[in-house]
């Protein structure tokens, strides 16, 4: 149905851009789980703050957003290497039925 070749050059590209994107949201989330460290009182607190992070502080526009968008690009960044992996598997695939 496609090209393979071209196929195989989407999946790689989207596989890039899912490497840098994980890359630039390692430092956000890095920073953000260091900057609830050091603000709460004790381990067992900042524990408690990053397991309820996500669902309240993302809508509440908290401080904290650097480390929800640091998760979210995670999120992002390994679902777009997935794809990326995905494709060029196929691409792979049909490249060695046909060959």
């Amino acid at each position: 149905m496609f090209d393979p070749e071209a196929t195989h050059r989407v999946g790689t590209v989207v596989i890039v851009f899912g490497a840098a994107t994980v890359v630039v949201s390692l430092p956000l989330v890095i920073a953000g789980v260091a900057g609830v460290l050091g603000r709460t009182a004790s381990v067992a607190a900042a524990v408690d703050v990053l397991v309820h992070i996500v669902p309240v502080e993302a809508a509440l526009g908290n401080p904290r957003e650097r480390l929800s968008v640091g998760l979210l690009g995670l999120g992002v960044g390994c679902s777009l290497l997935g794809v990326g992996l995905w494709v060029q598997g196929r691409a792979e695939r049909h490249e060695k039925t046909d060959g």
